[in-house]
């Protein structure tokens, strides 16, 4: 059977005379995972609430909203999980379960270590256990379209670990914002970058973004302690001054090794040779 489209066409939220998103389209297959990237404030949770109708966005087409039947009960997790205060966790559980006509999954409940948790009042958990808690809420009812901002945010590292080898095991199309970039490369089926409102490029795999949008190989990163050097600064190598450090980029072997001897004839010895990550390759898209 073949798969289907989510699309989103024409997306545009404009407030006080000021468009806080611009036209956005994007489209992904039926069950693949797909990470919204960008800065703060680069309209990433405002993109899933115009895809949710929380705001009155113009669109030209919605899957989610112009076929609602089709989903069913969707999973949607916001920054922020929230329920009852004076209810205790195992309460909610049970009502999430009565809401949704689902049974308890209690390996889910375990896996993110919810069930330390269920003798506690909502209202004392701490970030992370409440997002332990929504993640559960969003996911249990096995929902065939899933909704998440920040999902990560607030997690240790063996819950974030849990959580990708979760989405990674589980069927259903999933749209979540993040900022844990270099994970998403490991476990995202496609990412789409925003910047300002805007869609700076069609959802594509790690590998498909690193081979259409970056020209570069590698970089060589020295401490801003060494300053930066004026033969380095050639139009075929790029140079990008970060808060402590300077990156030169390298399209080839040949760069890499001319940048090398630059440096050795500059005695400038305590570097890294590091591969392109996701945030070269949206430094350099917003740049063109």
């Amino acid at each position: 059977m073949d798969k289907k489209e989510f699309i989103i066409k024409g997306l545009s939220y404009r407030l006080h005379s000021t468009n806080l998103l611009d036209d956005m389209s994007f489209s992904v297959q039926e069950d693949e995972k797909l990470a919204i990237l960008g800065i703060n404030g680069s309209g990433k949770s405002l993109l899933l609430d115009g895809i949710l109708g929380n705001i009155e966005c113009t669109c030209e087409a919605n899957s989610f909203l112009d076929d609602r039947q089709k989903y069913g009960p969707y999973g949607v997790l916001y920054d922020t999980f929230s329920s009852f205060p004076l209810l205790k966790v195992r309460e909610i559980v049970s009502l999430l379960s009565i809401i949704f006509n689902h049974r308890v999954d209690q390996s889910l409940l375990k896996k993110f270590g919810v069930t330390d948790l269920l003798d506690k009042q909502f209202k004392v958990l701490s970030k992370g256990e409440n997002k332990k808690l929504g993640i559960y809420a969003a996911l249990f009812f096995e929902p065939k379209i899933v909704f998440m901002d920040e999902p990560l945010d607030g997690l240790d590292p063996n819950s974030r670990n849990r959580f990708w080898e979760t989405i990674s095991g589980i069927s259903c199309t999933m749209i979540f914002t993040t900022h844990v970039w270099e994970e998403v490369r490991l476990y995202a089926n496609k990412i789409m970058f925003v910047k300002d409102g805007k869609t700076l490029n069609q959802p594509a795999s790690s590998d498909e973004l690193l081979a259409k949008y970056c020209p570069y190989k590698g970089k060589i990163v020295i401490s801003r302690e060494n300053g930066q050097f004026s033969c380095l600064t050639s139009p075929d190598i790029g140079k990008e001054k970060q808060s402590y450090e300077y990156a030169y980029y390298y399209k080839s072997q040949e760069e890499k090794e001319e940048l090398l001897r630059k440096f050795n004839n500059n005695r400038i010895t305590n570097l890294s040779i590091l591969p392109i990550t996701l945030r070269d390759v949206y430094n350099y898209i917003i740049k063109q």
